[in-house]
Protein backbone atom coordinates (compact mmCIF):
# COMPACT_ATOMS: atom_id res chain seq x y z
CA UNK A 1 0.00 0.00 0.00
CA UNK A 2 1.17 3.36 -0.99
CA UNK A 3 2.11 6.12 1.84
CA UNK A 4 1.13 8.89 -0.52
CA UNK A 5 -1.31 11.99 0.38
CA UNK A 6 -2.33 12.45 -3.25
CA UNK A 7 -5.38 12.62 -5.01
CA UNK A 8 -6.92 13.52 -8.18
CA UNK A 9 -10.28 15.15 -8.26
CA UNK A 10 -11.92 16.15 -11.37
CA UNK A 11 -14.89 16.61 -13.61
CA UNK A 12 -15.23 15.04 -16.78
CA UNK A 13 -18.06 15.10 -19.27
CA UNK A 14 -17.12 12.73 -22.66
CA UNK A 15 -19.20 12.94 -25.39
CA UNK A 16 -19.31 11.01 -28.79
CA UNK A 17 -18.42 13.00 -32.20
CA UNK A 18 -17.36 15.78 -33.16
CA UNK A 19 -20.61 17.66 -33.50
CA UNK A 20 -20.72 18.12 -29.63
CA UNK A 21 -17.75 19.87 -29.86
CA UNK A 22 -18.82 23.34 -29.59
CA UNK A 23 -21.31 21.98 -26.38
CA UNK A 24 -18.16 20.88 -24.82
CA UNK A 25 -16.06 23.88 -25.61
CA UNK A 26 -18.75 26.41 -23.89
CA UNK A 27 -18.37 24.28 -21.28
CA UNK A 28 -14.80 25.65 -20.91
CA UNK A 29 -16.60 29.03 -20.68
CA UNK A 30 -19.55 28.31 -18.72
CA UNK A 31 -17.21 26.70 -16.03
CA UNK A 32 -14.22 29.18 -16.51
CA UNK A 33 -12.12 26.43 -16.72
CA UNK A 34 -11.29 23.58 -17.95
CA UNK A 35 -10.49 22.38 -21.17
CA UNK A 36 -11.79 19.61 -24.39
CA UNK A 37 -9.58 17.08 -25.24
CA UNK A 38 -9.70 13.53 -27.14
CA UNK A 39 -10.95 10.44 -25.58
CA UNK A 40 -8.76 7.23 -26.00
CA UNK A 41 -12.21 5.96 -27.65
CA UNK A 42 -12.36 6.80 -31.27
CA UNK A 43 -14.72 10.18 -32.20
CA UNK A 44 -15.03 10.62 -28.41
CA UNK A 45 -13.93 13.71 -26.80
CA UNK A 46 -13.70 15.04 -23.00
CA UNK A 47 -14.12 17.82 -21.15
CA UNK A 48 -12.00 17.90 -18.50
CA UNK A 49 -11.99 19.96 -15.02
CA UNK A 50 -9.44 19.53 -12.80
CA UNK A 51 -8.59 20.45 -8.93
CA UNK A 52 -10.74 21.34 -6.06
CA UNK A 53 -10.84 25.01 -6.15
CA UNK A 54 -11.51 24.71 -10.43
CA UNK A 55 -14.36 22.44 -9.31
CA UNK A 56 -15.64 24.60 -7.16
CA UNK A 57 -17.21 26.50 -10.33
CA UNK A 58 -19.74 23.67 -10.71
CA UNK A 59 -21.62 24.12 -7.71
CA UNK A 60 -23.57 27.19 -8.17
CA UNK A 61 -24.57 25.90 -11.97
CA UNK A 62 -25.85 22.40 -10.30
CA UNK A 63 -27.74 23.89 -7.80
CA UNK A 64 -29.41 25.83 -10.39
CA UNK A 65 -29.87 22.73 -12.80
CA UNK A 66 -30.45 20.01 -11.06
CA UNK A 67 -29.84 16.56 -12.02
CA UNK A 68 -32.71 14.45 -11.68
CA UNK A 69 -30.95 10.85 -13.01
CA UNK A 70 -28.88 8.55 -11.80
CA UNK A 71 -26.19 11.45 -11.82
CA UNK A 72 -27.62 13.32 -9.02
CA UNK A 73 -26.25 10.36 -6.78
CA UNK A 74 -23.22 10.52 -8.05
CA UNK A 75 -22.80 14.44 -8.14
CA UNK A 76 -24.30 14.36 -4.60
CA UNK A 77 -21.20 11.63 -3.25
CA UNK A 78 -18.84 13.59 -5.54
CA UNK A 79 -19.74 17.00 -4.04
CA UNK A 80 -19.46 15.10 -0.41
CA UNK A 81 -15.84 13.95 -1.17
CA UNK A 82 -15.24 17.71 -2.52
CA UNK A 83 -16.01 19.13 0.84
CA UNK A 84 -13.92 16.21 2.63
CA UNK A 85 -11.17 16.64 1.10
CA UNK A 86 -10.85 20.78 1.44
CA UNK A 87 -11.37 19.48 4.86
CA UNK A 88 -8.19 17.78 4.72
CA UNK A 89 -9.87 14.22 5.30
CA UNK A 90 -7.88 12.46 2.99
CA UNK A 91 -4.50 13.49 5.19
CA UNK A 92 -6.09 10.75 8.12
CA UNK A 93 -4.95 7.21 7.06
CA UNK A 94 -8.16 5.45 8.53
CA UNK A 95 -10.46 8.22 6.70
CA UNK A 96 -8.49 8.08 3.51
CA UNK A 97 -10.01 4.34 2.91
CA UNK A 98 -13.23 5.33 3.36
CA UNK A 99 -12.60 8.28 1.16
CA UNK A 100 -11.08 6.10 -1.69
CA UNK A 101 -14.21 3.60 -1.18
CA UNK A 102 -16.80 6.31 -1.79
CA UNK A 103 -15.00 7.75 -4.96
CA UNK A 104 -15.07 4.14 -6.44
CA UNK A 105 -18.98 4.22 -5.97
CA UNK A 106 -19.22 7.72 -8.29
CA UNK A 107 -20.87 6.30 -11.69
CA UNK A 108 -21.68 3.14 -10.63
CA UNK A 109 -25.72 2.21 -11.40
CA UNK A 110 -27.11 0.02 -8.21
CA UNK A 111 -30.20 0.51 -10.62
Amino acid sequence: MSNSVAFRFRFLIAQKGEINLPVLNHLVILFKGGRVEPHSVKDVYEYRLSGIKPCTSLFAYFEQFNLYSKKAVSYALWRQLHTRLQNKEHLDPELRVVLKEKASMINKSNT
